[in-house]
């Protein structure tokens, strides 16, 4: 099977259709004649023209990268018809892509009223790349947005120095020990990230093959293995012509972490053995949805190893992350592993004749029941693991990305799906359950110039606690952060705040029982600037047993900046720092300039650069009912929350009411800061509600391949929806959707 590539087919009847790959887009080599694409592109968007739909726009600050470098961008998602922002969205999922369609590094970001910014560190190999970035509402790739990308060498080079293929050997639960049965993914890809079905053997230091493995089509093969004390061990490839790959290091002392149970029953099975610890010891287990954390419970080790069974229901759906650490909080050991939605079926009624297929909802169904879906129009017995998009979309799911076209019926799912989902499981090292903490380092991530101070003093003499050990960690990454000893004014330094937009801290008992206490929060570098400052305390109740976590008895309203009194011994801190001041670091670049706070309740104009007349900018209207601005006579440079806005006519897709400050600096740059609790006028549509393109007969098909075909649909305006199909002999009709609630619906008839 060849390798996968983005195509978007417009099918107009079972005979004439236009073909154009989405590479065409971004100035690489196109696939076809350039004037029939740009016809194709014509009809295309004129055709999704009079349906409203979000557009994702997004700005970075520059398109060619070094192999390790940091991408900084700008993204707001507005309406196609209006072109004002759009608020429904929420989640913003940012892709690099090979030119052949592989991911090859992806990040998720949350959406504020439409809008979102920030960074993410690469480490790609020389070439040429796209960026693809699209939300909940746009997953079909109609109206996700695109750009070509270029990764260079130190010299600026463009292609690989050194084509070939990679071997990468993950340990499940992140360590190889010896003596111990550990587990082994391989994944075997190309140089430009395409995964590689190879054979191959395990050997030792005398050339014994003592293991073999071979990988499936995503590049990963899943083997046991037990590596020996002072045997170093390599993988050599059978199938293809490649040197041998050393296998990392194997340690005598660690702990493994195995999935035992692969969704064969009510619970997740987990095994922990370790050659380090003892029967004396405890253990805590955390598992973290997306969503929140699931649980978090202390083990007793047995003394050879440890079983954890969790019930089904008590996870989220989706990805999940395992992890054991001491009581110290310091990491042992994690592990990712994924729980199936779980499906609701949905009655829907479906005619058809030799030219149309229609599916509509029981008159009897609310149409507010039915929930966005897609549906796949589906040739019998050709295999979903065989279908290059179907490994696709497959993939992308288990990233979070597709869940709506991710087939989910029980009965389709695999085992050979679920045994490549869990193979990818142990390969991702760091996802969003990690809030990217593996992948901040100090050199390369820009930090905000923005960290707090605790002060600990005692509440009745008023005394500074000095020379007072205090610990901490979050219970976003329940292993140990930071430690520290307040100093001769009590006062003890928060580190690991930089990056977190927002987390639980929890302090630790202090070494010395202080019953009666005060602290008092300090923003090291800007002391008068209260609002980046924790607006809640969670305290547990005097009476209530408090476990690591510290149950929420009591939520207390912090006024900001202001000393708290409560006795007790441990206590939480919950930091949200949406608003983490690029105010700070924009005036340590360039200096203070002209500044003016936003009053919400005073009328101001509707568009933002109407707030900067005073300030010494002259407003002209650009003849399409927006602006642009001039400072001394040139067109000013506009950032957003520190993020300049490429181009600036982005401007226009801002509202004065989303402005908490403005600042208009002398060298020509105009800053605008968002207010943080800023609420639209009206209130949209549910979170998970989609938009669909029922009213648009011009739109038929979205044709991915040979055999799927997906149509994206919404039965909220009316009961039918009638599109037309080549009709195939012998397939199978596929609804499947997601609802406001989050769950996933399907409905699927075969026709004869």
């Amino acid at each position: 099977m060849g390798k996968f590539k983005f195509f978007l087919i417009q099918i107009k009847n079972s005979a004439t259709h236009y073909v154009i790959c989405l590479i065409v887009l971004f100035s690489f080599p196109p696939l076809v004649q350039g004037q029939e694409s740009q016809n194709y592109l014509e009809k295309f968007n004129n055709a999704l023209e009079p349906s409203s739909f979000e557009i994702t726009y997004l700005s970075l600050d520059r398109s060619i990268l070094l192999e390790k470098d940091v991408i900084s961008f700008h993204a707001v998602t507005v309406d196609n018809k209006s072109k004002r922002i759009v608020p429904q969205s929420i989640n913003l999922n940012i892709e690099l892509l090979t030119l052949d369609g592989e991911i090859v590094d992806s990040g998720i970001f949350r959406l504020v009223n439409g809008i979102t910014h920030g960074t993410f560190p690469i480490s790609l190999t020389p070439g040429r790349y796209i960026l693809m970035a699209y939300t909940e509402r746009t997953h079909d790739l109609r109206k996700a947005f695109f750009k070509g990308l270029s990764v260079v060498d130190e010299s600026g080079n463009l292609k690989p120095s050194k084509p070939g293929i990679s071997l990468q050997v993950f340990p499940e639960g992140g360590q190889l020990v010896n003596d111990l049965k550990n587990t082994l993914v391989i994944m075997a890809n190309e140089t430009n990230g395409n995964g590689l079905e190879i054979t191959g053997k395990i050997t030792d230091d005398d050339g014994l093959g003592i293991g073999y493995f071979q990988t499936d089509t995503f590049g990963l093969a899943k083997i046991p293995f037990v590596p020996r004390k002072g045997i170093s061990y390599q993988l050599v490839p059978e199938s293809i012509k490649t040197s041998a790959f050393p296998l990392p290091k194997s340690q005598d002392f660690g702990t493994t972490l195995h999935l035992l149970n692969l969704y064969k029953s009510e619970k997740v099975i987990f095994e922990v053995t370790s050659t380090t610890l003892t029967e004396y010891d405890s253990l805590i287990v955390s598992v973290f949805s997306e969503k929140s954390l699931k649980i978090f419970d202390t083990h007793h080790f047995p003394g050879d190893k440890l079983t954890v069974s969790i019930p089904y229901e008590l996870l989220d759906q989706g990805i999940h992350q395992l992890e054991v650490i001491d009581l110290n909080h310091n990491l042992i050991a994690k592990r990712k592993f994924y729980v199936k939605p779980k499906l609701k079926p949905i009655d829907l009624k479906f005619t058809s004749d030799s030219n149309y297929i229609d599916l509509g909802i029981k008159e009897e169904k609310s149409k507010s029941d039915v929930p966005f879906g897609v549906v796949s129009l589906t040739a019998q017995g050709i295999s979903n693991a065989n279908l290059g998009l179907e490994k696709y979309l497959f993939l992308r799911s288990l990233l979070k990305k597709d869940i709506a076209i991710l087939n989910q019926s029980q009965d389709l799912h695999s085992d050979e799906e679920l045994e490549s989902l869990d193979k990818v499981m142990i390969t991702l090292d760091s996802t969003t359950l990690d809030h990217n903490y593996a992948e901040f380092q100090p050199e390369s991530i820009p930090k905000p110039g923005l960290f707090y101070r605790i002060k600990f003093s005692d509440q009745k003499s008023g005394e500074p606690m000095s020379n007072t050990p205090i610990s901490y960690y979050s219970n976003v990454l329940p292993y140990f952060l930071e430690e520290g000893v307040t100093d001769e004014n009590g006062i003890v330094l928060l580190q690991g705040l930089d990056f977190f937009d927002s987390a639980d801290f929890i302090f630790q008992k202090l070494e010395r029982k202080f019953k009666e206490f005060e602290i008092e929060l300090i923003s090291e570098n800007l002391p008068n600037r209260k609002d980046v400052l924790p607006e809640w305390i969670y305290f547990p109740g005097q009476k209530e047993k408090t476990t690591e976590i510290l149950t929420q008895a009591v939520k207390s309203n912090l006024a900001k900046n202001q000393n708290v009194d409560y006795e007790l011994e441990e206590f939480t801190i919950t930091i949200d720092k949406k608003d983490y001041d690029d105010r700070y670091k924009m005036r340590q670049l360039f200096g203070k300039g002209k500044i003016k706070t936003i009053d919400p309740k005073q009328a101001n104009h509707s568009h933002p650069l109407m707030l900067t007349q005073d300030l010494g900018v002259t407003v002209i209207p650009n003849g399409t009912g927006g602006y642009r601005a001039l400072v001394a006579g040139r067109s000013p440079t506009i950032y957003w929350d520190g993020v300049p806005l490429k181009p600036a006519s982005l401007i226009n897709n801002y509202t004065s009411k989303q402005v908490e400050e403005v600042e208009v600096l002398r060298a020509g740059a105009i800053l605008f800061y968002s207010r943080p609790l800023y609420e639209p006028l009206e209130e949209g549509k549910k979170k998970l509600t989609l938009q669909g393109f029922q009213n648009n007969q011009n739109i038929q098909v979205a044709a991915f391949g040979d055999f799927t075909k997906f149509l994206p649909i919404s039965m909220e305006e009316k009961n039918t929806v009638s599109f037309n199909l080549p009709k195939l002999n012998n397939c199978q009709l596929e609804y499947l959707g997601i609802d406001s609630d989050g769950n996933i619906v399907f409905w699927k008839s075969r026709i004869d």
